[in-house]
């Protein structure tokens, strides 16, 4: 869909400032845990009303055939807009293989007098039942319940891989992530329809604050590793409208390396869309071919959806957030002369998004 002119002045700002705000593509910083604290008690932007907060986690379990993603969140929370409220949304998969459309929704509001965390570490609770425990620097526990008592959660997150962590700041508008997991070892149980299931599968956290418009500002997000190579990816994008080109880049960890490539760090960066299905009139892309390359690394891959659904934490950003598991393909190689030298050949599920206007 071409955008309205405002929604084009907007992206065009926003890439302006991006331009400047990933000028740094230094990837170095070793982020501790308050940069997965709450962030609210630090803001300053005027624009409180539009301020949302929300963490992250997924995980995908080959073994028992499952997989889930859910966000603990708070929008709002002085209630300066008569919005505000705190809430779990997402989404779990039963059986991805064997029943790709089997999916539970997990969507369940509360008041924000029900959320409570700190500015030290990413402890949070939202009602009795949904809770953030920080055990250690690099292991938090989830535990959760739906309102229906469908779905119960407890789960251990054990990171496999270092923070990796965007920053975009300009006058009223402001939008921080970081990728505190961008690979994890997950293990615990989900009860589902009274059925114990262990769990021992991948996963991957992040944690992403600010005052931002949401609807002018959709995304592509892909996320992928391979412990047993002792390798993560954590990829953006975000479309150049009213043109059908991405700009977009990805956090690379390898063992003890870790870098970024991107559009904005002078690198070449190419998504393509390769196929797409509609849900509702809109058209979100279902396979994709990604490519990264700097003078000294290249990335390429693709990846093609296993299972997809829409996210009901979505709306509350006014967007259709489709959530998909996917099957991944991915090489990772160093410069050698004039050729390049794969250092990881990886196949396997991650998980990533495709969103789009709510309207």
């Amino acid at each position: 869909m071409t955008p309205p002119p405002i929604k084009f002045a907007v992206l065009v700002l926003m890439l302006l400032v991006l331009e400047q705000a990933f000028a740094e593509c230094n990837d170095k910083t070793v982020w501790n845990m308050t940069a997965d604290a709450y962030q609210y008690p630090q803001q300053s932007n005027p624009l409180t009303a539009y301020y949302k907060e929300w963490w992250f986690f997924t995980y995908s379990d080959e073994a028992s055939d499952t997989a889930f993603c859910v966000g603990y969140s708070i929008s709002d929370p002085k209630n300066t807009n008569k919005k505000a409220s705190s809430g779990i949304a997402g989404m779990f998969w039963p059986n991805f293989h064997q029943n790709a459309t089997d999916i539970q929704l997990l969507g369940d509001l509360f008041n924000v007098s029900d959320f409570s965390a700190n500015t030290h570490n990413a402890s949070v609770s939202i009602g009795n039942t949904n809770h953030i425990k920080v055990l250690s620097e690099t292991s938090y526990s989830l535990i959760g319940a739906t309102h229906d008592g469908l779905l119960k959660w407890d789960l251990v997150y054990e990171q496999e891989a270092g923070a990796c962590r965007e920053i975009f700041q300009v006058p009223f508008v402001e939008l921080d992530w970081i990728s505190y997991m961008p690979s994890a070892i997950v293990t615990g149980t989900v009860v589902y329809e009274g059925k114990t299931i262990p769990i021992k599968g991948k996963g991957y956290h992040d944690h992403n604050w600010g005052v931002w418009p949401t609807s002018y500002f959709n995304w592509v997000w892909a996320q992928y590793s391979d412990e047993s190579q002792g390798f993560s990816m954590v990829m953006g994008a975000y479309r150049l409208y009213p043109s059908k080109e991405y700009i977009g880049y990805a956090f690379i960890r390898l063992d003890s390396t870790q870098l970024k490539l991107g559009t904005l760090c002078a690198d070449y960066f190419n998504l393509t869309p390769e196929k797409f299905a509609t849900w509702n009139g809109h058209q979100y892309s279902i396979q994709n071919h990604v490519e990264l390359q700097s003078t000294a690394w290249r990335l390429e891959m693709d990846y093609a959806m296993v299972s997809s659904g829409v996210n009901p934490g979505g709306v509350g950003l006014d967007l259709l957030v489709f959530e998909q598991i996917s099957q991944f393909n991915v090489t990772f190689s160093k410069a050698s002369g004039k050729t390049w030298q794969p250092l990881v050949r990886s196949i396997g599920l991650g998980f990533n998004e495709w969103s789009d206007v709510l309207i």
